[in-house]
Order: structure tokens, then C-alpha cells, then sequence
């Protein structure tokens, strides 16, 4: 008897391209937080919402693309537009209370802020977004 359930393929798959662009976009978003701040002197908070901002548009594209193989249409755009706007807040309201609030380095609140709110999101994305 298994007390772990197999992972269908198609699943395995999906998990496993959205934690390759995870990563990817992460990458990307901690280096451009990097130079917005460090380099260019912005604010911190600013430079995170900005930086989060470009990343959710660009995402999207992949997800349709590269990870759920869909067609969408205004209910996909509009679940994904609602679901940006939810992850968008609770992004930035995570991170400044980690930074803000905590205290902690910026790159450490970004980490930690990905390592509570990503099982969440493919979740979401996978069940209420582009379940097509």
C-alpha cells in the first residue's frame, strides 16, 4: 500500500517547468532588486512592487505558453488578473513586514517571501486560473 500518491505525468511535468521559471524569474527579480536598490539607490519597497509588477505580466505568458498549454480567454485573463492583484498584495504586505517590520536584509525578505507564497501560488494557478 502507497502512502504517498503518484504524481500524474501531466502534473509532474507542470511542477516541474513552473519551478524551472520560478527560478528563472526569481533569479531575474533578485537581480534586478539588486540594481534598482544597490546600484540605482531606489527604495527598497519601490523597487520590489516595480520589479514584482513586471515579473506577474511576464509570467502569464509563460503560463499559458510553456506550462498549462491553454487557450485563454476573458475568464482566464480576468482569474489571472484577480489572482495578480491577491499575490500582489500579500507579496508586498509579506515583504514589508519582513523587511519593514522585522528588520531583516531585503534579499532575505525577498527569499522568504518566495519560500511561503510559491506552493501557494501553483496551486492557485493550477486550480482556479488556468484550469482549461
Amino acid at each position: 500500500m502507497k502512502i504517498v500518491p503518484e504524481i500524474n505525468t501531466t502534473l509532474r511535468k507542470q511542477l516541474l517547468k513552473y519551478g524551472v521559471s520560478a527560478v528563472v524569474s526569481y533569479i531575474l527579480i533578485f537581480v534586478s532588486i539588486y540594481i534598482f536598490v544597490d546600484v540605482l539607490k531606489w527604495n527598497a519597497s519601490i523597487s520590489f512592487a516595480t520589479v514584482y509588477a513586471i515579473a506577474y505580466v511576464v509570467m502569464f505568458y509563460v503560463y499559458i505558453q510553456k506550462i498549462f498549454m491553454i487557450e485563454y480567454d476573458k475568464g482566464t485573463v480576468f482569474r489571472y488578473i484577480l489572482h495578480l492583484v491577491t499575490f500582489y498584495f500579500f507579496n508586498n504586505l509579506l515583504f514589508n513586514l519582513i523587511y519593514g517590520y522585522l528588520g531583516t536584509n531585503y534579499f532575505v525578505a525577498v527569499l522568504l517571501n518566495i519560500s511561503i507564497l510559491f506552493p501557494l501560488r501553483f496551486i492557485s494557478s493550477k486550480k482556479l486560473v488556468f484550469k482549461g
